[in-house]
């Protein structure tokens, strides 16, 4: 009898036990919501493959948040005379250690690149002739640097075989190029872009060039010419067609002098009138004014951002301009006041002074506030 009630016993707990066993065995495909776990739907399993004989499924891309674009310019950019030593010991990213993080944070960078890159051609018969080293590309592309807008009286400097290999080099690098061509369509075609959701497009004209023969003609490399005007309105008209936002950079003006001219007005009015959402002049060496017409800016001279050790007082103030979009389509011009010293470009020491100065040599009602923003009316 004894024998028999421990065999009814030991049966009773083997078959709790089983159902014990298969409820917790249950339990670990039932949700914390009572319905099967997601490895149960097809859902992937955690080494992140579908479940067999099922499909995962496809959910459609979000929409992109709306966000702002910024956009920075500079002045001419050369590494000669004083600038060789000083790249040659301590490289060509040495001059932009203060400024290389506005490059690197915006959503594209343009500068005016006021020199040959190469090691060969023939040097033409002018005043000042410039060339850098190859090397001075990649290093523009390291520090935030995005394009290069060549139409200026340097950048044939060493004749074709010169700007060809600019050229070159700038592809090497992945920098984007205006102002110049290895043909006169190419010389004369905008650079187009897509930057947060917008069409953005960029030119480049130079009405300082030395000689006819450094104008792009056909199959001819060279720059783009900014002395016919009506060439000019016709190509900024037909890429605004295209485009969103057109900004034009262009080499004028008289060396040296601080204050914008009449004419350069004139023809800034024109190519906003034909599309332009931003004008910004080069080749003074010197810091112009501003202007703010049908609420787009007009910086008529960026001078010099980086030059050789002899520039000094007006030839060596500078800064960075920067145009910001929001979502709204509404601009926001700043510019940031710096200046060249010992080949290097240096946090400015009175930026308050300087903008006050420049608000005196721009248009009236051109304001500059402490943030350094541009504002007129």
């Amino acid at each position: 009898m004894k024998y028999i009630v421990t065999i009814l016993v030991f049966s009773l707990i083997f078959i709790v036990g089983c159902s014990s066993a298969e409820e917790k065995e249950t339990s670990r495909h039932v949700s914390a919501e009572g319905g099967p776990l997601a490895e149960e739907k097809g859902a992937p399993s955690p080494e992140g493959k579908e479940a067999k004989g099922t499909e995962a499924e496809e959910l459609p891309d979000p929409e992109p948040e709306p966000s702002s674009m910024t956009l920075t310019f500079t002045g001419d950019v050369l590494f000669a005379m004083s600038l060789e030593q000083t790249v040659a010991e301590k490289g060509h990213a040495y001059p932009f250690q203060h400024v290389s993080d506005y490059f690197l944070s915006d959503d594209f960078t343009f500068i005016n690149l006021e020199t040959a890159v190469t090691e060969r051609g023939t040097k033409e018969d002018k005043l000042y002739n410039f060339r850098t080293r190859p090397e001075a590309m990649s290093t523009m592309k390291q520090i935030g640097v995005d394009g290069v807008a060549l139409a200026n009286n340097h950048t044939l400097d060493y004749g074709i075989d010169g700007l060809v290999d600019t050229l070159h080099f700038a592809e090497e690098a992945g920098l984007e190029t205006i102002g110049a061509g290895r043909t006169e369509n190419e010389a004369y075609q905008a650079f187009e872009t897509e930057i947060q959701g917008k069409r953005v497009a960029f030119l480049n004209f130079s009405k300082v060039l030395p000689f006819i023969e450094w104008y792009a003609v056909g199959e001819r490399p060279g720059a783009a010419s900014g002395y016919q005007m009506e060439r000019v309105i016709n190509i900024i008209q037909a890429t605004k067609e295209k485009n969103d936002y057109v900004f034009v950079q262009i080499h004028w003006g008289n060396e040296k002098e601080i204050q914008f001219n009449e004419s350069e007005q004139l023809y800034a009015h024109a190519m906003i009138d034909a599309g332009a959402d931003g004008i910004i002049g080069s080749h003074p060496h010197v810091l112009q004014g501003f202007e703010m017409y049908k609420g787009k800016l007009i910086a008529y001279s960026l001078g010099n951002f980086l030059f050789p050790d002899y520039v000094a007082g007006e030839t060596a103030q500078t800064g960075i301009l920067q145009v910001e979009i929001d979502e709204n389509e509404a601009a926001t011009y700043s510019f940031h006041p710096h200046f060249i010293e010992d080949d290097l470009i240096k946090p400015h020491p009175d930026r308050n002074s300087l903008a006050r100065a420049l608000e005196q040599r721009s248009a009236p009602g051109i304001t500059i506030n402490d943030s350094f923003e541009i504002t007129g009316e």
